[in-house]
């Protein structure tokens, strides 16, 4: 403990020192990852950040490497932050605990005292601290520490506590040290941005997009990126985050018309090769020369460049932290047919059910770079909807819809109303606008005026007895067939907002406890669902709650955990919902528009625009019912399960063709009996469910 420091490099000692259960840290599979390592040893910048894909070494490295080498040839105290403290008590538990039996090194410099090494802290021979934490203002207060390392920044909240970011926070801890504290904070990227049109600036390529969480932190650094030598020319090449650059892919809305039918493994087979961008060379580089390529590798600043000696010329970018970000094709791990494939499935799955989660988590995950959004690439028009207008039968099913969906939305201020469309849905969740009205009037007796009753107008806010109306108008209503036969078809499910003014939240609730608890209502209370927007940006697309704040200061909104309520995503919805407007094409998602509409229902397409948080309206737009009556018509397809494959491989009775479906019938027909339910074992009781 009292030795001077070794002259060896960090990086030589993490190869020296870190051992996992699979043997020594091999640093010829990623020496990419050598300058970040000794960058950590500089006193020139106090932190040093680097973003990248999945299992491209950068955590072994700069997370258990770092450690391990703290502890033998630079012992000071350190903290270790991961993204919650399951993961914290995980990665203490199962993976340093690994870390510590495999290296000698380590074993032999761990405290011999029992009390000295526990879940979240240990104690080594030298008398310096490892404490293991997650992101929250008490872990990172009031303590000082030589190093922190935060690993998957971007799983943290981009404000702790409301005390501000976990690197702010973190950077905090080690100013006692002066330039001897370091902080390294490295994640695989999980954010987005929105701004089609923004650019690098001149003169600064490696610039990323404008997204909060790790792609921030590198922007604010010296921005460095990997240059390979091209085998053929020999000029430097960029290893741009980007695939499409590097593999000379059309953009991704033009791809999502080029991967329709294609198999992926073929396509990624086909394309799985670096162009050299290099003017007059184009040479295709292949894999099988990766590994070299990597030996031969410069990290290049922003704003620098190399010369034919590998040098590099020009100034580095003022800033207190070293940035880095790996490109995918360099990752020692990630086989460029597979990151090809898993794109390629991705944008199949998003053109069968319109949703881009998948496209998302291989872009930030596999690719390493945020994502732009396919709904934020473009804007709805409504005179280009307009023209797909379609001469479609008025308030009649038309055909190739299989069901009905119902949608309701409070409107609760000035001119209180319902505003309702019913939606036909068919086979991969394409689908007919069938009908569109307002519900203004109630059932409360006002006046009669030449012998007419006059009746109040519908205040959702304030009498239960206004939401009945839902019931007679939409939820038990049919609608005839567009074939002329006279059979009508039923809706199938409802979907109503629960939220806006003070006191729709209660009479939503009880009118769902009165459609249960009426025994005219038949099953009716099945098919009807409210729905909630979630407050978390990154919460689940929907998910089904018994909301109960009896004990809470709002307990007077009603919910006392009786009522069913579909907490939804409601930013992604929309995000599925607009991309599905703009298909021009029929296919999965496809909007058809009768030519009844009026032109103020395409305008409302164009109401909102996408933010880097959420979709907000435009000011001086039009109402934006119609989006909104989207995302209820989305949420209603993910309740029934009718956004997937196996759904219309096999469909219930109720979404077959109108021949074979029992909802089907003569207006005056009497409904057909119910089928006996299959006889079956009482299911588990589960936690939770009700």
């Amino acid at each position: 403990m009292y030795a001077p420091p070794a002259d060896i490099s960090v990086f030589d000692a993490v190869c020296e020192v870190l051992h996992t259960a699979s043997g020594r840290y091999d640093g010829e599979l990623s020496p990419y990852m050598r300058k970040p390592c000794d960058a950590l040893a500089s006193r020139r910048r106090k932190a040093v950040v680097f973003a990248g894909p999945g299992r491209c070494s950068k955590s072994a490295a700069l997370i258990d490497g770092w450690t391990a080498r703290n502890r033998v040839y630079a012992p000071g105290d350190q903290l270790l932050v991961h993204a919650s403290q399951d993961l914290a008590r995980y990665y203490s538990k199962i993976r340093l605990d690994r870390i510590i039996q495999a290296s000698p090194e380590l074993r032999s410099r761990l405290s011999p005292r029992k009390q000295d090494d526990n879940t979240f802290d240990k104690i080594w021979r030298a008398g310096d601290v490892l404490s293991i934490g997650w992101p929250s203002g008490a872990q990172l207060s009031a303590r000082d520490f030589q190093y922190v390392a935060i690993t998957e920044y971007d799983l943290a909240d981009d404000d702790i506590d409301g005390e501000g970011t976990l690197y702010q926070l973190a950077a905090m801890r080690t100013q006692t040290y002066l330039s001897a504290g370091k902080v390294v904070v490295e994640s695989s990227v999980r954010r987005e941005y929105r701004d089609a049109s923004w650019e690098p600036p001149p003169g600064f390529p490696h610039m990323a997009p404008p997204a909060t969480g790790i792609t921030a932190l590198y922007n604010s650094g010296t921005r460095n990126w990997l240059y390979w030598r091209c085998p053929e020319c020999h000029r430097p090449l960029q290893l741009h985050p980007d695939i499409h650059v590097m593999f000379c892919l059309p953009p991704l809305d033009q791809l999502t018309d080029d991967l329709a039918g294609v198999e992926p493994r073929t396509w990624a087979k086909k394309f799985s090769k670096v162009v050299c961008r290099n003017h007059g060379c184009g040479v295709p580089i292949e894999e099988r020369w990766k590994r070299q390529l990597n030996k031969a590798s410069v990290w290049v600043p922003d704003g620098c460049a190399l010369d034919e000696d590998n040098e590099i010329q020009g100034e580095e970018i003022e800033t207190d932290i070293d940035s880095y970000q790996l490109s995918c094709v360099a990752a020692c791990y990630a086989a460029w047919p597979n990151i090809l494939e898993k794109y390629a499935v991705a944008v199949q799955s998003y053109l069968r059910t319109g949703s881009e989660v998948d496209i998302k988590s291989t872009v930030n995950l596999d690719q390493g770079r945020v994502y732009l959004p396919l709904a934020a690439r473009k804007r709805a028009k409504d005179s280009e909807l307009k023209k797909r207008a379609e001469a479609l039968p008025k308030h009649a099913v038309p055909p190739g819809a299989r069901f009905l969906l119902a949608q309701v939305d409070v409107q609760a201020g000035k001119q209180p109303r319902f505003d309702v469309q019913i939606v036909g849905i068919g086979p991969g969740r394409e689908r007919w606008i069938v009908d569109r009205f307002p519900i203004k009037t109630s059932r409360r007796p006002l006046e009669i005026v030449d012998g007419v009753q006059k009746y109040h107008p519908i205040d959702p806010a304030l009498y239960s007895e206004d939401w009945h109306r839902i019931k007679d108008k939409v939820a038990a209503r049919r609608y005839p067939l567009g074939d002329g036969s006279g059979r009508t078809m039923p809706v199938r499910f409802t979907i109503c907002d629960s939220g806006g003014k003070a006191g729709v939240t209660a009479r939503a609730y009880e009118f769902f406890r009165w459609l249960r608890s009426n025994p005219d209502n038949g099953d009716l209370f099945t098919r009807f669902r409210l729905y909630k927007g979630a407050e978390r940006e990154n919460a689940k697309t929907i998910e089904e709650r018994y909301p109960d704040a009896s004990d809470r200061a709002d307990r007077f909104s009603g919910a006392i955990g009786d009522v069913p309520v579909l907490m939804v995503n409601v930013t992604t919805l929309k995000d599925t919902v607009l991309n599905d407007v703009l298909r021009s094409t029929p296919g999965p998602g496809f909007y058809h528009f009768p030519n009844w509409l009026p032109d103020s229902y395409y305008r409302e397409f164009a109401a909102e625009t996408r933010t880097a948080r959420r979709w907000e309206r435009v000011e001086g737009k039009p109402p934006n019912e119609a989006i909104d009556l989207g995302v209820m018509c989305e949420i209603a397809i993910l309740r029934l399960g009718a956004d997937r494959d196996e759904f219309w491989r096999d469909p219930p009775p109720w979404a077959r063709s109108w021949d074979e479906n029992p909802d089907v019938r003569a207006h005056d027909a009497p409904p057909p009996p119910p089928p006996e339910p299959p006889a079956r074992r009482p299911a588990p009781y589960l936690m939770g469910h009700r």
